[in-house]
């Protein structure tokens, strides 16, 4: 068994897989770096992101011309993408838990 790392909708996902499992266009076995932020890229068959403070300067560049209303609108939208993103996760950890216990039980 091995992680598989994808990215999908701009956002990693990952997943433990059979080691033989043959990797697709939008998926790596090399687990992206720590402390990288969006947007998300695949670059010599890893995903590689932007650092903090490109980041940040991204960031003060879009909302320059922003309303308040449209930042918090924003925010909110990325938040609930968030939300999503950590209950697919969790749902994914939650199944590779069970299927070990199984093959455990076995």
């Amino acid at each position: 068994m091995k992680a598989v790392y994808r990215l999908i909708s701009g956002s990693i996902q990952s997943e433990i897989v059979d080691d033989n499992y043959q990797i697709q266009p939008n998926e790596t076995f090399i687990k992206p770096a720590d402390g990288i932020y969006q947007p998300f890229s695949f670059s010599e068959g890893m995903i590689v992101g932007v650092s903090e403070s490109e980041w940040v300067k991204n960031l003060t560049t879009a909302t320059k011309s922003k309303s308040t209303e449209e930042i918090i609108a924003d925010l909110a939208q990325q938040f609930a993408e968030t939300q999503k993103q950590q209950a697919m996760f969790n749902t994914s950890l939650l199944k590779q838990i069970a299927a070990m216990q199984q093959g455990g039980n076995k």
